[in-house]
């Protein structure tokens, strides 16, 4: 019997939520990309194909990859991939995107009323008054009325022809403008684009109000405006306004977080706009009160638009002024760029025709139907220069299709003109402006649609007659009166034209961004994004120096995503390779000007200082300095210049390093005895260099501050004694690591309003424990100097001297002495015992130069000067190791530049900070020969100066060089020359390499005499070489705030988890916020995690936000984590809809490993999937339910039973991924799942934002489909072969041979069930069925659901056997 047997399409996902079993399917991250596919599969059969996608990724879509300031051409290039007709995914919403004249007429015209709703910005919305304008508005009743009056009175052909004077008048005073300037200033450029877009103004202002006007009061503003400023608020503002980007668009779901920024200011340029246009139209009611009547448009709209209101009247008004005012000018200007620059075309065709028209005589707009080159110059730059590339978005309110694709209702349909207007199979050679292409017998000379850049179909462009009056005759005059040409080497820069009439100065607008009446009226949403910065870039006003270069990044986070390691130094230094020695990146919101060299290093911390003093604090610097109360994160203010007078007077001045010079000597004898103890008693252990050198830094630092070290202290406010280890925790470990916590909104400040509680709640309690231990050092002192003893120290100084400081002040300035004593020339000194230790060459050449300065002695502070050779050391190890890498960031509170580059001011919200990048100075081949290489020799060319601190820039420069640098090399110095005297290093073998963790060998010298007594040690110094003082108080160690921060914060995490003989997890490498989610861009990730497992090996880990998980890929790892250490991985991770469909785990499957998931499987296996259970219950035909009123089918039941808890299973909660965001309300989300928990006490949406809670808490992924693809236990994998299964090694009965169902004490259930249930049918089929396939159904590809099945129902033909 020939048929064919359908196998229904959506093989069961596997049980939806599988109870029982492993097959509650990965839950979570591969739910992400199963909610397309389901969705897709839903929407019922359609015999038109979908769209072709353009892959994106979560979240965002495509946003990443438009990083061009130039979507339509990203659009062009994806159409050559893609086709003419696309979808991509802009953040939340779907766009349709034509790039074709083909596609784009049938959208236009035949599709228009499926498609004829705008869709606007919020920004525009705001601007339009929600569309009260003939451009903006939906195509309605409305839209057909205001269309008729602005075509009546200003756009219309008879409208045009009363206006005609007004026209005429505006070329007549362009002309002599441009005459009188050629005349006064023959050798200076003129701007075009100020005379020519002036008298369109004054055009636009007659034509809508009556006459122009020079001034104007303003009652609401209080002011008088000038002419100028009216054409600001009217016509520039709204423009720039239009193109302001709301973030909220691309994500409408998040629409109720405010963006009061945002607001505010497009609600304080419509209020100023409509301020104006108020005060303009009580004006005209005077003249019109004294019976003076002019032909304007508002004349007319007061006396037949009576059913407008007066809000809609000025809008309209408002719309007329915009439209003319801009849009022109575009097209003229490139028209006149483009013949400027081919004088053959200029003269010999366009001048020529002219003149064979209109000979002597002045060009009218009579004669241009006798012009058809002008008409085709006018056309082919309309084609080549679109003035806006495209058409505003449009809104599909019902399903359509366009393109012989189905468009789903709710697409926004964007229509490419520049992509339509480059089409190689309509135009020849389309990127070439080529006017003698309109000349063809095809084309008709005044079809003014033949580019489609007035649009089409029923919302064609009012104004385009009258930009095609004013165009071509503004054209054809001023090449009839001036010979145009470009200055020489600017005939390939569009972005600022030296023209000459002789010269005429031409930056191109973009095109008119609002551009009321036509399709060029503002892109809205995603193209605003791009042409915001374009704009702000050419709003600045002129400026002789260049912009700086741009490291291309991403919408929102900027160059976050490229900052993949945890040097950020390094990154910067390989960006200067590319961009140059000074160039500006963005992280998140603000932008960042990193500085690569010497020479623009010196010119910023001295030359440029006072444009660049004020420090630019990350919110933890900013808790933990409490606001700046500190002088190396204070402002350069007489705060500033008070405190460091302080602290240099009895700390780090060379006076006080006098005083205190008995402590250091104290501090270096304690070192060299330890050391020499501990040789002693353990001559075969390492020794912790730096727990023994950092403790008695800490003693000095305590003596210098306080005037005396402490072995304990009972601090009140925390009800307890610390001890001095406590004491160092408190005090600087703490703070260091505080310091480079990162809050996430130090790079979005706009969202600064969003709490950040884990954060917060951290810092704080850091800082009151800091204070609190501060406060009872000070409260110790006090009692101290109560008693009448006086010692030298800052404590006694501050409250003696310092009396206008609050106690707070005086506490952290106390704070601020103590931490940067404690920790910076630690690094410098550990970094030079290992170079030192690395080269036995260079290490006897240093002792060598010590013995011959000292002899026997002990070296002192007043050999130093002695000992060149050790200065070299020293400032060699600043350069190749500086403490920190790049200096803390500074703000340009006002416009300056450097390196010949303008650097603009920021704002408190837009900030530009400055990131010098020491690192990348000091690797600067152009200064340093050989700058990779450790080399003290460097410094002791005679262009040295030994004692010359600043060569490096280590200690900064300028006026807010380290106060801390004298005390810093003398220590350094001292300890490193005495470390060399006495003690011989050398480190471990195998370890010369090895910077982060470093075994030193050290053969003790006798402390007292001069023979060398070797006792074989080691000496250990602890892996984490710090990056620097994080806060580093006291100079450019300060920590580096924002960006750096971020990667640094994971970097000192991952090396403060103590020892462990066990290596870390390899990890996928992935992005900031988002980790690895941006890679997994297709539906199947057990396949993605197959191919990491090729690279990074069976089990790595990989980030889902802000999640950990690990992934086992196979057998081995798979099944010791089933069963050996199952103890330890057997709670379930449960997202939030999990928990509402399993109310709260009380299911089998759902449940933690307890008493009652034992008992629950008991007795299910008991009564339901247990061997002795397979002949139970009845099918229903149908059921009442009481709590819906209703009666429900057996096709209802399964729906509410199966298939809604599937499709709920797979709903993404986005902040699974980010868990602290969870207070973040989803409501929509939520609703839908108690919803579907209320009818079958679940609803399966929530199941995949539950699951992804899962993900993003770290736990275990086993990857069945890896574990059996292993080719080290199976033969040939990728193939079917049931054969492999007939070995005597194989248990015919054996249920888990490929743990299809788990193993250990979770092992599904329902197993038996399973094998009987397809064993038998896969038989009986067979048994009484021949089977083949369809032909071109062998490769069919299997997709994942919650299990995995074929992409497609399997088609058969099939004969019944005899």
């Amino acid at each position: 019997m020939d048929a064919v047997l359908n196998i229904p399409a959506t093989l069961p996902m596997g049980a939806a939520i599988a109870v029982g079993g492993p097959a509650i399917a990965l839950g979570g991250l591969s739910l992400w990309f199963l909610k397309g596919y389901v969705s897709d599969h839903m929407r019922g059969p359609s015999n038109l194909p979908p769209l072709p996608e353009v892959p994106g990724v979560p979240l965002l879509g495509n946003l990443l990859q438009m990083k061009e300031k130039k979507p339509h051409k990203t659009f062009l290039k994806w159409a050559e991939t893609y086709g003419p007709i696309y979808s991509i995914k802009a953040g939340y919403n779907s766009m349709v995107v034509l790039n074709s004249n083909e596609v784009a007429k049938e959208a236009m015209v035949t599709r228009y009323p499926s498609i004829s709703t705008r869709k606007l910005s919020k920004a525009l919305k705001i601007l339009t008054c929600d569309k009260a304008m003939v451009a903006m508005s939906d195509y309605d009743e409305f839209h057909k009325t205001v269309k008729r009056h602005i075509l009546t009175n200003v756009l219309g052909p008879n409208a045009q022809k009363r206006h005609r004077c007004h026209r005429d008048t505006m070329i007549e005073n362009i002309s002599n403008e441009f005459h009188a300037y050629s005349k006064n200033y023959p050798h200076e450029a003129v701007n075009f684009r100020k005379i020519f877009e002036s008298e369109l103004f004054g055009l636009a202002m007659k034509q809508a109000l009556g006459k122009d006007v020079e001034n104007l009061y303003v009652e609401e503003l209080g002011t008088t405006l000038s002419r100028e400023e009216i054409f600001r608020v009217l016509v520039l503002d709204p423009m720039e306004g239009a193109i302001e980007v709301d973030w909220r668009d691309f994500f409408p779901y998040l629409k109720w977080i405010p963006n009061r920024g945002f607001e505010k200011r497009v609600e304080q340029m419509h209020t100023r706009r409509m301020a104006v246009m108020n005060a303009l139209i009580r004006e005209q009611k005077k003249r019109i009160a004294l019976g003076e009547e002019i032909n304007c448009y508002l004349d007319y709209l007061l006396t037949e638009a009576k059913t407008l209101s007066h809000n809609e009247i000025t809008m309209l008004l408002w719309e007329a002024i915009i439209e003319t005012s801009d849009t022109t000018l575009v097209t003229t200007e490139w028209a006149m760029y483009e013949l400027a620059k081919d004088q053959k075309r200029q003269v010999d065709r366009l001048l020529l025709e002219i003149e064979s028209v209109c000979g002597s005589g002045k060009i009218t707009e009579e004669k241009l139907c006798q012009l058809p080159y002008l008409s085709a110059v006018f056309h082919e730059t309309l084609r080549n220069h679109s003035p806006v590339p495209v058409i505003p978005l449009r809104y599909a309110h019902e399903e359509t299709q366009i393109g012989g694709y189905r468009i789903p209702a709710g697409s926004e349909i964007a229509i490419n003109l520049y992509g339509c207007n480059m089409e190689k199979e309509v135009w020849e050679n389309p990127e070439e402006w080529n006017p003698e292409r309109f000349l063809s017998e095809n084309n008709d000379p005044v079809d003014l649609h033949k580019t489609m850049a007035f649009g089409g179909g029923r919302r064609v462009c009012a104004g385009a007659l009258q930009a095609m009056l004013i165009s071509c005759v503004a054209i054809a005059r001023l090449v009839q009166e001036f010979e145009w040409k470009l200055k020489d080497g600017e005939e390939d820069d569009v972005d600022t034209l030296g023209l000459t009439v002789l010269d005429i100065l031409a930056t191109l607008p973009i095109g008119a961004a609002i551009a009321v009446g036509g399709p060029a009226v503002a892109l809205g949403g995603l193209f605003l994004w791009f042409f915001k910065g374009y704009l702000s870039d050419h709003t600045r006003g002129p400026s002789s120096l260049p912009p700086l270069p741009e490291v291309p990044g991403v919408p929102l986070l900027g160059n976050l995503l490229q900052m993949k390691e945890k040097k950020p130094h390094k990154t910067f230094l390989k960006w200067a390779e590319t961009y140059g020695p000074i160039y500006s990146i963005k992280t998140g919101y603000n932008s960042m000007v990193v500085l690569n060299s010497n020479e623009v290093a010196k010119e910023a911390m001295v030359t440029r200082y006072p444009s660049i003093s004020t420090r630019k604090l990350s919110k933890a610097l900013k808790i933990l300095s409490s606001d700046k109360a500190m002088v190396a994160m204070s402002d350069y203010d007489e705060f500033h210049k008070t405190v460091k007078r302080h602290i240099l007077t009895n700390v780090l001045g060379s006076n006080a390093q006098k005083r205190h010079r008995c402590h250091r000597d104290t501090m270096i004898e304690n070192i060299s005895n330890q050391f020499h103890a501990y040789l002693k008693n353990y001559p075969r252990e390492a020794v912790n260099f730096r727990k023994i050198f950092e403790s008695e830094l800490f003693g000095l630092a305590m003596k210098q501050a306080l005037g005396k070290d402490v072995e304990n202290l009972y601090v009140e406010e925390l009800g307890t004694t610390l001890s001095r280890a406590e004491i160092f925790r408190v005090l600087v470990h703490d703070p260091l690591h505080g310091a480079i916590e990162v809050d996430w909104r130090d790079f979005f400040p706009y969202l600064k309003w969003i709490p950040n509680r884990g954060f917060e709640k951290r810092l704080e309690q850091m800082h009151t424990r800091m204070m609190a231990v501060m406060n009872a050092l000070i409260r110790e002192q006090k009692k101290r100097i109560a008693s009448g003893e006086e010692i030298n120290c800052y404590l006694d100084y501050l409250l003696t001297e310092a009396k206008t400081l609050s106690h707070n002040e005086i506490t952290m300035l106390l704070w601020e002495a103590i931490i940067e004593t404690s920790d910076t020339t630690l690094v410098t000194t550990e970094w030079a015992m290992y170079e030192l230790a690395k080269d036995q060459k260079r290490q006897d050449r240093l002792l060598l130069e010590i013995e011959s300065v000292c002899g026997s002695g002990k070296i002192t502070e007043e050999n130093l000067c002695q000992l060149p050779y050790l200065s070299a050391v020293f400032h060699e190890t600043l350069r190749y190791h500086s403490p920190v890498p790049i200096i803390p960031l500074r703000y340009a509170h006002e416009k300056t530049q450097l390196g010949g580059y303008l650097i603009p001011a920021g704002t408190e919200v837009l900030t530009i900070s400055i990131a010098i990048n020491l690192y990348g100075c000091n690797m600067e081949k152009e200064v340093w020969e050989n700058p990779e290489e450790w080399n003290p020799e460097r410094f002791l060319s005679e262009n040295n100066d030994p004692v010359d601190l600043y060569k490096t820039m280590a200690f900064g420069g300028g006026k807010r060089v380290c106060a801390g640098a004298l005390q810093a090399m003398l220590i350094s110095c001292v300890a490193i020359a005495r470390f060399v005297q006495e003690f011989e290093w050398k480190l471990k073998d195998g370890e010369e390499d090895d910077a982060d963790t470093l075994g030193l060998t050290a053969a003790a010298t006798a402390t007292h005499s001069r023979s060398h007594r070797k006792m074989d040690a080691v000496l250990n110094i602890p892996a984490t070489l710090p990056m620097g003082a994080a806060i580093a108080v006291g100079g450019p160690a300060v920590a580096l705030g924002g960006i750096s921060l971020w990667f640094l914060k994971g970097y000192v995490s991952d090396h403060m988890r103590g020892p462990s003989n066990l290596p870390p997890l390899p990890e996928v490498p992935g992005v900031p916020l988002l980790g690895n989610l941006l890679q997994l861009k297709e539906k199947k990730p057990h396949k993605t995690f197959l191919k990491w497992a090729e690279t990074y090996g069976p089990i790595y880990s990989i980030k889902a936000g802000y999640n950990s998980m690990v992934i086992l890929n196979s057998n081995e790892v798979a099944k010791e984590a089933m069963v050996t250490r199952y103890p330890s991985i057997s709670t379930r991770k449960m997202p939030k809809a999990l928990k509402i469909l399993t109310c709260d785990k009380t299911m089998v499957a759902m449940s933690d490993y307890d008493e009652f998931h034992k008992t629950a499987k008991r007795h299910i296996l008991t009564n339901v999937l247990g061997p002795n259970a397979q002949v139970l219950g009845k099918d229903v035909e149908n059921v009442h339910v009481e709590e819906l009123g209703t009666t429900f089918s057996r096709e209802e039941i399964f729906r509410v039973l199966v298939l809604d808890l599937m499709q709920g299973a797979i709903e993404v909660d986005w902040r699974d991924f980010f868990p602290y965001l969870k207070w973040i309300p989803n409501r929509g989300l939520e609703k839908r799942l108690e919803q579907l928990h209320t009818r079958r006490m679940a609803v399966m949406n929530a199941l995949i934002r539950e699951q992804k809670k899962r993900i993003a808490s770290g736990e275990i992924a086993i990857n069945l489909y890896g574990c059996n693809m292993e080719k080290e236990v199976w033969e040939n994998p990728e193939e079917w072969n049931p054969e492999r299964f007939l070995s005597e090694n194989n248990d015919p009965v054996d249920l888990y041979k490929t743990m299809a169902f788990g193993g250990g004490k979770r092992v599904c259930a329902g197993a038996l069930e399973a094998m009987l249930i397809s064993c038998v049918a896969i038989a009986r089929l067979v048994q009484e069925f021949e089977w083949k396939l369809k032909d071109g159904e062998g490769d069919d590809v299997d997709i994942l659901g919650l299990t995995g099945h074929k992409c497609n129902p399997m088609h058969a033909f099939l004969k019944s056997r005899k």
